[in-house]
Formats: structure tokens, sequence, C-alpha cells
């Protein structure tokens, strides 16, 4: 064999056969990569050789998951989102509700304190009469 060799290469092949290497250059192997060259070699083989198709194949399933997972939770949040819109409206129905009984409160207020009714009342309550009217009863 023919090889050309460096000077540094060469003085350290002297007095060895030239297919040694030295101990130190020498890969210590374990055996985890020819399990693991046996274990592809069997999943290659229990696939009929459709190892890549396999692969694909998983990242699809997940991909669907995925999706539907994405559309189960975006309905059930559209509901969510029906639902409050519809408890929007009702709460606005009676603020408006709320608002009108309290126009008709503030009404009321205003005329209790007014002199026509404290009259009224007085009239109804206390049988009071101004001086000069007449009072007319029926008899039961």
């Amino acid at each position: 064999m023919d090889r050309a060799v460096s000077g540094r290469q060469a003085m350290t092949m002297v007095g060895r056969p030239e297919n040694k290497r030295p101990a130190s250059l020498v890969s210590k192997r374990s055996p985890a990569p020819k399990k693991e060259a046996a274990k592809e070699a069997a999943l290659k083989k229990a696939l009929g050789g459709h190892a890549h198709q396999a692969k694909l194949a998983i990242r699809i399933v997940v991909l669907a998951v995925v999706c539907i997972y994405a559309a189960v939770s975006m309905i059930l949040l559209g509901a969510k989102y029906a639902a409050q819109e519809e408890k929007l409206e009702l709460l606005k129905q009676r603020r408006d509700e709320l608002q009108s009984e309290l126009a008709v409160l503030a009404e009321q207020e205003e005329y209790i304190g007014s002199a026509e009714y404290i009259e009224q009342a007085a009239r109804a309550k206390l049988g009071w009469v101004k001086q000069g009217e007449m009072i007319f009863q029926k008899d039961e």
C-alpha cells in the first residue's frame, strides 16, 4: 500500500503495522448503537419500510387532534358568549324598567312635597274643611 504520509504521521507510525491504530485513537464502541440500529431496523421491517409515512401519519393525527380541540374550544366559547349576550340584554331591559320606575317615584316624591298634596291628604284622612265650605255626606 502506497500512501502519502506527512512527516509527523510517519514518525508515529514507525514500528507499527499499517493497519493498526494506536490505542488512544481506537474508539470504544458501546453496544447501544448496535441496539438502536437493530431497533430502527425492526421498526422499518415492522412498518414495511414505510417509516417516513408512519411519522407523517403521526404528525397528521396530532395536528388533527389539535384542530379538533381548537374547534371544540371555539364552539364552547361561542356558546358562552351567546349566553352572556342574552344576559346582557336582559340586564339592559331591567335597567330601563328600573329607570322608568325611578322617574315615576321622583314625580310622586315631588307631588307629595307639594302644598296641593298636603291639602288633599288633610281633607281625605283628617276631614279638614276650609272656612265657608259645605260638606255633603251620604248616609249609610
